[in-house]
């Protein structure tokens, strides 16, 4: 027991997932803004005839993470939370893109990326006004789309219009594709905990994880931050949590 002293943590920590099997690769959770392992043990009392209880046995232990962090990756969402591959390739967005309705028939826009469109996601006039979806013969304030070629009607010529679709990229990007998955199914990790100060400190290792949620959140003016949570249990060798300290 000598040589123990008291440690103290600052800063937000670091935090390393990896998932079980031979060669995974481990994953540091990025832009980290906190860290909590909470360790919980339910306690059962004896009570016979008086108030105060005669013993008192530990029942359940349990080991809980959750890391909030201000970068995510592909990995995490693959490896970490669904346990599938990443794939290349992406869908990209073109969010309100300007084109002018033409003032001669047969009254169609095509859009920059229609060699690769995949999806309609709407179209406005410029001030704002939605136009409704049609399969054919647009009126006015409607229109109809194939392939990346939209048609309106010829009582909107010239008019300012902004157009969202999605459109394919094979080469850049990735995809992760979460299917159905049984339950009792996900990826097994080992969790490492790293925090300290001034380069003393003290590492936790949760042999064995899940993980349980996944947020994936958006704020006005400020940063998203998302959360990761786990729940810890023993690994084939019975092992559950080891603690390291300098």
């Amino acid at each position: 027991m000598s040589g123990i002293q008291q440690l103290g943590s600052f800063g937000s920590g670091i935090l390393y997932a990896t998932p079980s099997g031979a060669g995974a690769t481990p994953i540091q959770l990025g832009a980290l803004q906190d860290i909590s392992a909470e360790l919980s043990r339910t306690n059962k009392a004896l009570y016979g005839q008086f108030q105060q209880p005669l013993a008192t046995g530990a029942g359940e232990l349990k080991a809980s993470l959750k890391a909030k962090m201000g970068y995510i990756n592909a990995a995490v969402y693959a490896s970490l939370f669904y346990g599938v591959s990443i794939s290349t390739g992406t869908v990209s967005l073109a969010q309100n893109e300007p084109h002018a309705v033409p003032a001669t028939t047969p009254y169609t826009v095509t859009v920059t990326n229609s060699t690769s469109f995949s999806k309609d996601l709407g179209v406005t006039y410029a001030g704002g006004n939605p136009l409704t979806l049609v399969t054919s013969s647009p009126a006015a304030g409607e229109y109809s789309v194939a392939a990346g070629t939209y048609t309106f009607a010829a009582a909107d010529e010239g008019a300012n219009i902004l157009i969202s679709y999605e459109y394919t990229q094979s080469t850049t990007g990735t995809t992760i594709q979460a299917n159905q998955i049984l339950q009792g199914v996900q990826p097994t990790l080992v969790v490492d905990l790293y925090r300290g100060y001034n380069g003393v400190g003290e590492r936790h290792r949760f042999w064995s994880c899940i993980t349980g949620k996944l947020s994936v959140p958006t704020k006005m003016a400020d940063w998203g931050i998302a959360e990761l949570d786990f729940d810890a249990f023993c690994d084939s060798q019975g092992r559950f949590h080891t603690i390291y300290t300098d």
